[in-house]
């Protein structure tokens, strides 16, 4: 049966004609002057539909028919009226069986993934920033934990006099510019960074003209100022994440214009495949990396498989659910433990392929990872974040079915590529096999329950002759894979428009491919440094590469990663307990009526169940987690976190549970013991944790006297400057410091009930629902014009 094409395009020049012979063609090309696509065909034909052979169109939208004709089927009537006034169709009739619709996008120039991507990105800026603004004041306020005015001068030279301007180049911040230009506090700046951080994100998730690159390089660089000075606060590892993808968000959000894909400036954007390669090269780096780490560290618990034993009780914010992956059987938490493993430094190789199904099965590993991580533990946006980063592993032809008119059935290369199916089948298998052998798996079929023996069978010194390869091998794959990205984007500059139109194209798709290639180069740096010989990688990195990476790692562009390098919490995890008292009988305060200051989310009572609070991140939480490992000679935040209880400061207090505070006013005493807790063992104690140890002095007994004097011999105190002291009072926008304290105010009345938490799941839900009624809506208009 002959197959037919029919190209129909919009929007251009039509002639009236009604002779019945004509109409019969093959081929005929229906045209309008501002004519609606909705009225010939169903709407998912309406959008990014691309003419392939007329370069005059201008970028207006083509859509490509095939039917299937025949004598049989082929109606005798194939009429299309129009209105000789208007010029404009009122009805097109093509009868016949439709066997397929392919929407074009150019060649891919239009990339789904591209639009999902930045637009999930932008999410994740909106969770970061509204979560960072809650707490803003009550960590760096004047009489916070850790003031602004407090900032560590040692970032600026020696021989330079301290000033904002000083600091600003040793620790750029747009906080110490609005400081020392506009009048602004330096907690107020911080603030006022923040909230245009979470209003612009949120506009961003509901108007598609303001994801653009300008707009993101303005979130990156409103993040990256407030991990500037955010200091302990901030020194996490999805902080510098967020930089990097937020940088890399910059080149993906290079988009077509809503002219048309072949509008004149749409020349001067990337092929979308290549800089989502960029995208795809993070992940794997990051995936790669965190993987081998836990092995170079030569963590016990990772090497003996019994990570999982411990991690669930010992993990900083735990949810409900990890209570009851804690008591899994511990033979089938080792066996979690390699699938981790083979997660994260096997599977990403599969990223590169050029095999659907393949890079289907490393989508769905890793998003499965990252529900288990998330379901376990509160760890704010990040598993978030790498879910969005996984999108990469797709095909915009994934999306673009989803397009394709109800009823058609889309091919899948899947079911119908046997080939492919042998091949993914084959490498699974391998897979299966090394990792038996190399974990000496064995399953016990008389006692399945209770999971199969594994241990690890092979040396510290045969993983690093392993990891040297694997590195080589990384660095030749990423190279190959990009020469072969930048070699197709090279190629579709020259398959379509004018001689004048490829030369632009081909010279801006250049520069894309040397940014891309700058991006791959330094992040070899890293990639490197996994060689734990400490030589034979490292050594054999330029030194230009190396000052590359220096100064880039110096703006967050690119880090080098390892989450969970090694497992703490084996025989319990350690906990700090605030504790205050009015009437302390002995000299070390062991007697007496002390009280626990609770927190909001990390576990003091012992009856409290833990809590999903994900996307937000609690600061000072997480950070007593930290600090329960060490001294606290090396966290000197703590004794100002101690003072500001004692003089009962109101920013601090909304930073606990407010709630339950122990006192209604600052009690004269105050200590830090530190217990090790457990999970309970029974499922009918309903208490959720447990105290194994008994209680030991972390800081002996205070009074707000003696942490005046100590607080003047640490270096905490020591680094204030005359500069920053001025900075920290508003002098100037009076209506805009109002508004602000107003916002603040008005957050700190509700904080019960207002939590981060609440108010991250409520915009989110605003944006959903805003974006349904906006598809329901257009649905209804798609559906007028179709009948």
């Amino acid at each position: 049966m002959a197959k037919s094409k029919i190209p129909v395009a919009v929007k251009s020049p039509v002639t009236k004609n009604n002779d019945d012979q004509k109409s019969k063609k093959k081929k005929k090309k229906v045209t309008s002057d501002g004519g609606d696509l909705g009225s010939t065909i169903n709407s998912p034909m309406k959008e990014n539909l691309i003419s392939e052979d007329d370069e005059s169109s201008n970028g207006h939208n083509v859509a490509q028919i095939r039917v299937k004709n025949s004598p049989k089927n082929r109606s005798p009537k194939s009429e299309f009226k129009s209105n000789s006034s208007s010029s404009t169709i009122e009805k097109c009739d093509i009868s016949g069986e439709i066997d397929d619709i392919k929407i074009d996008y150019h060649d891919e120039w239009i990339s789904p993934i591209q639009n999902y991507f930045i637009w999930s990105i932008s999410a994740i800026y909106m969770f970061a920033f509204v979560s960072f603004y809650m707490q803003v004041r009550g960590l760096y306020g004047n009489k916070g934990v850790l003031p602004l005015r407090y900032f560590a001068v040692k970032y600026v030279d020696p021989n330079e006099t301290v000033s904002l301007d000083s600091i600003n180049r040793a620790a750029p911040s747009l906080v110490w510019y609005l400081a020392s230009t506009q009048g602004l506090s330096l907690t107020s700046s911080l603030e006022l960074i923040s909230l245009a951080g979470s209003l612009i994100s949120f506009i961003q998730l509901l108007s598609n003209s303001f994801r653009t690159p300008i707009i993101y390089l303005l979130l990156f660089v409103l993040y990256y100022s407030c991990v500037n000075v955010g200091q302990t606060f901030l020194y996490f590892q999805w902080d510098a994440f967020l930089l990097e993808c937020g940088a890399l968000t910059v080149l993906v959000s290079i988009r077509c214009t809503q002219h048309g894909s072949r509008s004149f400036w749409n020349r001067f954007r990337p092929y979308p495949p290549l800089v989502i390669w960029t995208v795809k090269w993070l992940l794997f780096k990051f995936m790669l990396s965190s993987g081998i780490v836990k092995f170079s560290a030569r963590c016990p618990l990772w090497w003996s498989l019994r990570s999982l034993d411990v991690h669930f009780e010992s993990q900083p914010l735990p949810t409900s659910l990890a209570w009851y992956f804690h008591h899994i059987p511990q033979n089938w938490l080792h066996l979690a433990v390699i699938i981790h493993f083979v997660i994260e430094i096997a599977v990403p190789f599969m990223f590169f392929t050029p095999f659907r199904t393949l890079k289907l099965f490393s989508f769905y590993t890793q998003i499965f990872l990252q529900i288990a991580i998330a379901l376990s533990g509160n760890y704010n946006f990040f598993n978030l974040l790498t879910m969005v980063l996984c999108l990469t592993l797709l095909d915009d032809d994934m999306f673009r079915q989803s397009r394709q008119q109800h009823g058609i059935q889309s091919k899948s290369t899947m079911g119908k590529n046997s080939m492919e199916i042998c091949l993914f089948g084959a490498i699974i298998g391998i897979l299966a096999y090394y990792t038996v052998y190399y974990f000496d798996v064995t399953f016990r079929w008389n006692d399945l329950l209770l999971g199969p023996t594994t241990k690890v069978n092979f040396t510290y010194d045969q993983f690093n002759l392993f990891v040297i390869q694997m590195v080589t091998a990384t660095i030749v794959l990423g190279i190959i894979s990009f020469i072969c990205m930048a070699s197709i984007a090279l190629y579709k500059c020259f398959s379509y428009g004018s001689i004048i139109g490829r030369i632009i194209h081909s010279m801006m798709t250049m520069f894309y491919i040397i940014i891309c290639a700058a991006i791959l180069a330094i992040s070899i740096v890293p990639l490197a440094e996994l060689d734990t010989t400490g030589y034979h990688m490292k050594s054999s990195v330029p030194i230009e590469i190396r000052h590359w990476y220096h100064n880039a790692q110096h703006y967050h562009l690119v880090s080098s990663y390892g989450l969970f390098r090694t497992m703490t919490g084996d025989g319990g995890r350690p906990e700090l307990i605030i504790e205050g008292s009015n009437n302390a009988n002995a000299a070390d305060g062991s007697v007496g009526d002390w009280r626990p200051y609770y927190f909001r989310y990390k576990p003091v009572d012992l009856y409290r169940a833990p809590t999903f609070l994900a996307p937000h991140q609690p600061r000072l939480d997480w950070q007593m987690w930290f600090a329960a490992l060490d001294s606290y000679q090396n966290n000197p935040w703590l004794l100002n976190l101690c003072y500001r209880i004692l003089t009962g400061e109101s920013d601090v207090l909304n930073l606990l549970d407010t709630t339950r505070l122990p006192f209604d006013k600052p009690p004269k005493f105050l200590r830090i013991s530190r217990y090790l807790y457990k999970y309970t063992d029974s499922w009918k104690d309903r208490s959720w944790w447990r105290k194994i140890t008994n209680r030991h002095a972390y800081l002996p007994m205070v009074t707000k006297e003696t942490l005046e004097s100590a607080l003047k011999l640490v270096e905490l105190k020591k680094q204030m400057a005359p500069a920053l002291n001025i900075a920290s009072r508003d002098r100037s926008w009076p209506t805009l410091i109002k508004s602000l304290n107003w916002l603040h105010s008005f957050l700190a009345l509700n904080n019960s009930w207002l939590t981060a938490p609440v108010i991250l799941y409520t915009l989110i839900s605003i944006v959903l629902v805003i974006g349904y009624f906006r598809s329901l809506s257009s649905t209804k208009l798609e559906s007028k014009s179709n009948a």
